[in-house]
C-alpha cells in the first residue's frame, strides 16, 4: 500500500513495476486514499489527472493496463 499520495508516488510505482501494470494493482495500491471519505472525490479526480499525466491505459486480452509514458 502506498504511504503517500503524489504524482511522483504513483510514478514510482509505475517505475518500480517495470513501466505497466494492471490497472487494478495500481488501484489497489493507492486504494486507502482513493476510497479515503473525506477526500474521495478530490482525490479521485487527482489520481486520474496522474495517471493520465505520466502513463496511458489499454486494453490488453481484455485486460485494463497502466503503460508508463515514453519520456518518463
Amino acid at each position: 500500500m502506498a504511504t503517500d499520495f503524489t504524482q511522483d508516488s504513483v510514478l514510482l510505482f509505475l517505475r518500480s513495476s517495470g513501466g505497466s501494470v494492471k490497472n487494478a494493482d495500481l488501484l489497489h495500491h493507492f486504494r486507502p486514499f482513493l476510497q479515503d471519505p473525506a477526500n474521495r472525490d478530490r482525490n479521485r479526480e487527482l489520481f486520474k489527472k496522474f495517471v493520465n499525466s505520466l502513463a496511458i491505459v489499454k486494453q490488453v486480452d481484455g485486460v485494463s493496463h497502466v503503460f508508463l509514458r515514453k519520456k518518463f
